[in-house]
């Protein structure tokens, strides 16, 4: 038997100690973690913790992102949670 080792990869990303946490709904609640998953074949741990933090952005998220990029720095408060 040949072992395959399973990588995982995750991101965090802080500003102003404040973090980036994907939201997640599981049979044991509502949970909080960083962006993160397994390293796909072929694939650089980098590539793979950039693919894993794209997947789990909102469009809210990307247009922070953005603002933040583009020199627009807005205070996180002005962010809010709303229901589905």
């Amino acid at each position: 038997m040949i072992w395959k080792p399973s990588v995982t990869v995750a991101a965090i990303a802080e500003r102003d100690g404040r973090f980036l946490l994907v939201e997640e709904h599981t049979n044991r609640g509502q949970r909080f973690n960083q962006p993160a998953g397994h390293l796909d074949p072929g694939e650089s741990r980098i590539q793979a913790v950039a693919r894993e933090t794209a997947r789990h952005r909102s469009p809210l998220v990307v247009r922070c992102i953005d603002d933040y990029l583009a020199g627009r720095r807005l205070p996180l408060d002005v962010l809010h949670h709303h229901s589905s």
